[in-house]
């Protein structure tokens, strides 16, 4: 095994088959325990930052080092590791090694909590909870496909039967509702709610 594809293994996890940066997305999902469980270990581990010193130059220097020592020589998960750690810095400096061991060690240490925290977001997802929101939002998109764009408005001599003026905000679908009425002795003053391009001022003078 060269030792970019050691390292690469380590920091992955492959055991686990998740891009781990898109937990993050997930948080305007899930309830607040499940949220903030994401939130922790993704600021503990530091995935990002990760990523950012196992970059290509890191990679390429590290199979380059692998010729140095090949890895059936040594027979030594740890001690190998270690000489990587050693002439690794040579090229890149103790920072960047230190906080390759660091995120390699987080990642090791966590591998349990985010083997954990993966299925309860499974379960989470797989929930009933999820499904009623998935109907509703489906049902909502069928009733906002089916519908006219812009407000509504009837009026009643009786309250009980009424006349249409408009079904689509007088023909324009960004007016979504009515603020003011005034009336005149000859007509009826009408104020739209249009955040788009500003409210709109209309004058009926048949009903």
């Amino acid at each position: 095994m060269k030792p970019s594809e050691y390292l690469e293994e380590h920091i992955n996890n492959l055991t686990i088959n998740v891009d781990l940066n898109l937990l993050s997305y997930f948080n305007a999902f899930l309830p607040d325990d499940l949220s903030n469980e994401i939130t922790e270990l993704i600021s503990d581990i530091n995935f990002v930052n990760c990523g950012n010193y196992l970059n290509k130059n890191v990679l390429s220097a590290l199979d380059m080092i692998s010729k140095k020592f090949p890895y059936d020589t040594i027979n030594d998960d740890e001690k190998y590791l270690e000489l990587i750690y050693e002439n690794l810095s040579y090229y890149f400096g103790d920072g960047t090694v230190d906080a390759i061991r660091n995120a390699i060690d987080k990642c090791n240490n966590n591998k349990e909590n985010l083997i954990l925290l993966i299925s309860k977001i499974k379960n989470y997802l797989n929930s009933d909870k999820i499904a009623r929101q998935i109907y509703y939002i489906k049902e909502i998109r069928k009733m906002l496909d089916n519908s006219l764009p812009g407000f509504d408005f009837f009026v009643s001599n009786d309250g009980l039967n009424f006349s249409r003026i408009t079904r689509n905000g007088f023909n324009d679908k960004f007016n979504y509702g009515l603020r003011t009425f005034i009336s005149s002795n000859d007509c009826l003053y009408i104020g739209t709610a249009n955040p788009f391009y500003g409210g709109q001022l209309w004058k009926l003078t048949e009903i």
